[in-house]
């Protein structure tokens, strides 16, 4: 009997940039899974475009829509129910969204784009299967969502940074006699957790500094 083959990702050499002059924070995460072994995140071009486009939506509700195949009508309650939040009509008041920053970071160039940029303060939106703030919570420390503000930030300088997650199924409620259905939002501001955002900031020096010094090599021909 033959022994199947062992699908790997990319060795950490191919992952480390060397094409742009500035990293984001999604370059982050895959020198990360390349650094620990971990697999590498292929999502469908759907998944891409419905991430997109309920920002769009969301946060940007007179850009001209797209169409999309699948879940149409779901990225449009989702936007509906997100903008219909008193907590978020106050926050998006005088605030300016999607916000793209290029600055220099621990001898790096970042980029980043903030969902809801205010002064000081800045949100930033995720679709998310969780069904409860606390599984929110969970899950954001495992999708380095404290990297992430650690690092936005930094470049907007800002002193809050709240995560805004959105439950992709829908839940109903009573209104009158009618049956509705919303998608509930959960909110997590940083701040309320001072160690999972050391250990982002941490783990954010950690990698920029791995990025530096592998792009040096790689780009000297050194690269192993």
């Amino acid at each position: 009997m033959k022994a199947k083959p062992v699908k790997t990702g990319p060795s950490v050499w191919d992952v480390v940039r060397t094409d742009k002059p500035y990293i984001s924070n999604s370059y982050l995460s895959t020198l990360k899974r390349a650094l620990t072994g971990q697999p590498q995140f292929f999502g469908s071009e759907h998944y891409l475009i419905f991430g997109t486009e309920h920002h769009k939506r969301a946060l940007e509700p007179k850009e001209e829509r797209v169409c999309l195949d699948k879940n149409d009508q779901l990225c449009t309650d989702m936007a509906s129910s997100f903008r219909k939040d008193p907590r978020v009509k106050e926050i998006l008041q005088g605030a300016a969204c999607e916000v793209e920053y290029n600055v220099s970071y621990s001898v790096a160039i970042v980029k980043v784009i903030l969902d809801i940029d205010k002064p000081l303060r800045a949100w930033d939106l995720k679709g998310t299967s969780c069904e409860s703030e606390r599984e929110f919570v969970k899950r954001s420390r495992e999708y380095d969502y404290f990297r992430q503000a650690a690092l936005y930030m930094a470049a907007g300088k800002k002193k809050e940074f709240s995560f805004i997650g959105q439950q992709k199924t829908p839940e109903p409620y009573s209104f009158g006699s009618e049956v509705r259905y919303s998608h509930p939002l959960f909110f997590l501001n940083v701040l309320d957790y001072p160690e999972y955002l050391k250990e982002g900031r941490e783990e954010l020096h950690w990698l920029i500094d791995v990025h530096l010094t592998m792009r040096k090599l790689k780009e000297q021909g050194l690269a192993a």
